[in-house]
């Protein structure tokens, strides 16, 4: 066995001083961010790609819970699932909505010209009370004259205009009708509506000079230009429309009708309204997200290409981090590096790709989940959507480091093979604390995170274990006597 003096320096050749040691970190700072700038180039070009690649799980997502909302509410409907419609759903991605739409355009659809039947659906509703006023104000011998508004003298010509194109049955009705001192009955009621609605079908009614400040376009003066409103413009509009059509357009000519005489009797009358009815439409899911506010596009651009930059260079910071450290090393240590970064980058990528194809589908279809027992649909913004997918995995990357964290603690002295062995269950409860603070606040992501980091704790025991060992290059020394 040598003998050698104790204060002989064996390591002079292979110690750095701290200045030395900032010197290199800075170094290895330096080149990491040149190779970051570089990659950024290459992130921002892509952004745009990018982006709409990272929305793909949230719109998988998000349709699938759109399509098992569909077919629950079928389910509520008809007490059933047709199994005819799984091909709409499940394979083109379809769902039914129900909607509503006029029997005026069904009628149309259908190539019929005989919409709306019923007067009462089209708007013309009536009750005892109003028939009888409607019935006294047609047969009333009131004239025009000074002694009434301007308003009530337009109203009695209206009425006198509809008064000319009864028949006389219908005028003998009204009268009748009309001296009736109490409430109409049901069949007087049934009548009076029939009455409006052979009116309407009239196509002399809205040609009536008693309507045409109603129906002709208005000379507007110069302060009108700035109060006046598109509704005023309404009835002169149809009334254009219907002079130019080529043909008879029943269908616009009884609107513009009911419109007149709603407008003659407004007291008596509610107003007109169109007759919906619902159906049921078929579309196809397609989901969108939204941005808020005009600037947060330009953010989100930036998260994008910056978290693509940072991917595409982590080999390389990686590789300087690897390098600062190989510099405290001794000399035949350093070849360790090369075993350590490619191990380095495997796992961070393998993290990365672990968060991103496998943990986000089932963290979003748990979280829609609780959207769909609460009944809430969920509009996402694109802001909130990136930082999530974007995080996550660049935590489960971080994480993944835990093996040669160990190893390297180790190595160094710091903590031996025996203390990893005997603190597991510590180890293991660190280890969902931490998961817990590297992913949203939901119990599923950070299980899907913990697990894995188990097994990579016993997989850093297991390189403790075999992995060689720092030899001293120098031999033995012996204690001094």
């Amino acid at each position: 066995m040598s003998m050698r003096n104790i204060n002989e320096d064996l390591f002079e050749n292979t110690r750095m001083s701290f200045g030395e040691h900032i010197e290199e970190l800075r170094q290895c700072l330096v080149r990491a961010l040149y190779g970051l700038a570089i990659c950024c180039i290459f992130g921002f070009y892509y952004a745009d790609q990018i982006i709409k690649y990272l929305q793909r799980p949230l719109e998988v997502a998000i349709r699938d819970f759109e399509l098992q909302i569909a077919k629950r509410k079928m389910i509520e409907k008809y007490g059933f699932f047709d199994p005819e419609f799984d091909y709409w759903i499940d394979d083109q991605g379809q769902a039914p909505r129900t909607v509503l739409i006029s029997r005026d355009q069904l009628a149309l659809l259908a190539g019929s010209t005989s919409a709306s039947s019923n007067v009462e659906l089209a708007g013309l509703d009536l009750n005892p009370v109003g028939a009888v006023a409607i019935a006294r104000r047609l047969s009333s011998e009131m004239i025009a004259n000074d002694g009434n508004t301007e308003g009530e003298q337009l109203k009695i010509m209206q009425a006198a205009a509809i008064w000319d194109l009864l028949e006389e049955e219908e005028r003998q009705y009204v009268r009748k009708l009309a001296s009736k001192s109490i409430e109409a009955d049901e069949a007087d009621v049934a009548l009076m509506r029939t009455l409006l609605k052979r009116i309407s079908d009239e196509t002399e009614l809205f040609k009536q000079a008693a309507f045409s400040h109603l129906i002709d376009e208005p000379k507007l003066g110069w302060f009108d230009w700035f109060t006046s409103s598109d509704s005023v413009k309404t009835l002169p509009l149809i009334k254009q429309r219907v002079d130019n059509a080529k043909s008879a357009d029943l269908l616009l000519q009884r609107k513009l009708n009911r419109a007149l005489i709603r407008d003659t009797f407004s007291v008596e009358l509610s107003p007109p309204r169109a007759d919906l009815v619902p159906i049921e439409i078929w579309e196809t899911i397609v989901p969108e997200t939204q941005s808020l506010s005009p600037h947060e596009p330009f953010m989100i651009w930036m998260k994008a290409g910056f978290f693509a930059s940072f991917v595409l260079a982590s080999p390389w910071i990686l590789y300087q981090l690897w390098t600062f450290v190989s510099a405290g090393l001794y000399p035949h240590e350093k070849r360790y590096v090369h075993w350590y970064l490619p191990i380095s980058v495997f796992l961070f990528f393998a993290g990365v790709s672990l968060a991103f194809f496998f943990v986000l589908t089932p963290v979003l279809n748990f979280l829609f989940a609780f959207n769909q027992t609460m009944g809430i649909t969920p509009q996402l913004r694109i802001n909130y959507w990136l930082s999530f997918v974007m995080y996550l995995p660049l935590g489960f990357g971080i994480a993944f480091q835990l093996p040669l964290v160990m190893l390297v603690l180790n190595r160094l002295g710091i903590v031996e093979i025996s203390v990893f062995l005997s603190k597991w269950r510590i180890a293991i409860m660190a280890i969902f604390v931490v998961s817990m603070f590297l992913t949203p606040a939901d119990p599923l992501s950070m299980v899907l995170l913990a697990l894995p980091l188990t097994l990579l704790y016993f997989l850093g025991i297991a390189l403790c274990v075999w992995m060689p060992r720092n030899r001293n290059p120098f031999g033995e020394v012996s204690e001094p006597v």
